[in-house]
C-alpha cells in the first residue's frame, strides 16, 4: 500500500536548506533561513561517521578523506567554518517547525536515522525518507511501516524505467532529476501513478511548468523565494 506524502500540494522544498549565500548548506542557519523564507519543507542529507554518529552532511569526502572513516573529532578538525549538525540535534531544533525530506546518503543508516527521528517526536506526518539505493528505501519502510519513502534517480535514467524500479520496491514516490522529466510525455501510466518530486529546480519558469502538471507533487530548489513566487503565478493561471 502506497503511503501518502505529508507535504502540501505543489510543495517547495529548500535543497539542503539553501536560501542565502550567507549560510552554509545543511546547517541550522540555512534551515532557519529556509523556514523564514516560507519553504514548505527542507531537504537534507544524512551520513554516518566512523564512530557511529549520524550527521547532516552532503559530500562523501572532505580533505581527501571519506566521512565514513572520520570520527567526530576528526571531522571537526577538518570542518572549521561551520558546525556540522548531528542528526539528533537537527531533529530537536526543527521539530514542529518544518517538514523534512531526509536523504540517506549512506547504506545501513536507515534504521538508526528513523529511530532517532521517531524518538525525537517526529511522526510520518512530519517527514519522508529518500535514497538512491533501492534497498535503503525498502529497509526504511520496514523500519517504520507508516513512513513514506521514495527512490531518488539521476539524470541519466529513463523516467519510465525509474518508475518501474520504484514500483518494484513498493516505493511511495519517485524523486527524479529535473532533466529526466519531459512534461509533454509524462502520463500516470508512464510513472505508474507515482507522485514525482523533481530535483533540483532553480529556474522559476520551470518550477511554474512543473507545478502545473498533475504528476508533480513538489520541487526541490536552491531558489526558494523565486520558486514560491512561481508557484503563486502558476496557481493563479490554473484558476
Amino acid at each position: 500500500m502506497r503511503r501518502p506524502l505529508p507535504f502540501p500540494a505543489r510543495f517547495i522544498a529548500a535543497h539542503r536548506g539553501s536560501v542565502s549565500a550567507a549560510a552554509h548548506e545543511n546547517t541550522l542557519d540555512a534551515f532557519n533561513a529556509a523556514i523564514a523564507a516560507g519553504a514548505d519543507a527542507i531537504e537534507l542529507d544524512v551520513r554516518r561517521l566512523a564512530d557511529g554518529e549520524l550527521v547532516i552532511f552532503h559530500d562523501r569526502e572532505i580533505g581527501g578523506r571519506r566521512l565514513s572513516s572520520l570520527t567526530r573529532a576528526q571531522l571537526d578538525d577538518l570542518v572549521t567554518d561551520r558546525h556540522v549538525l548531528p542528526l539528533g540535534e537537527c531533529a530537536d531544533a526543527l521539530r514542529g517547525r518544518v517538514l523534512l525530506d531526509v536523504e540517506l546518503k549512506d547504506v545501513d543508516v536507515e534504521v538508526d536515522a528513523v529511530k532517532m527521528l521517531r524518538d525525537a517526536g517526529w511522526t510520518p506526518r512530519d517527514f519522508v525518507v529518500t535514497s538512491f539505493d533501492a534497498e535503503t528505501v525498502t529497509k526504511a519502510r520496514r523500519a517504520w511501516p507508516d513512513l513514506a519513502a521514495g527512490l531518488l534517480t539521476d539524470d541519466d535514467e529513463d523516467l519510465g524505467a525509474a518508475a518501474a524500479r520504484a514500483t518494484a520496491i513498493d516505493a511511495d514516490f519517485l524523486a527524479p532529476h529535473d532533466s529526466a522529466i519531459d512534461l509533454k510525455a509524462v502520463t500516470s501510466g508512464i510513472v505508474a501513478g507515482l507522485p514525482l518530486i523533481a530535483w533540483t529546480v532553480n529556474d522559476p519558469l520551470r518550477v511554474q511548468a512543473l507545478l502545473s502538471h498533475p504528476a508533480i507533487a513538489g520541487v526541490i530548489t536552491d531558489a526558494v523565494l523565486p520558486a514560491l513566487h512561481a508557484r503563486s503565478v502558476s496557481g493563479r493561471g490554473g484558476q
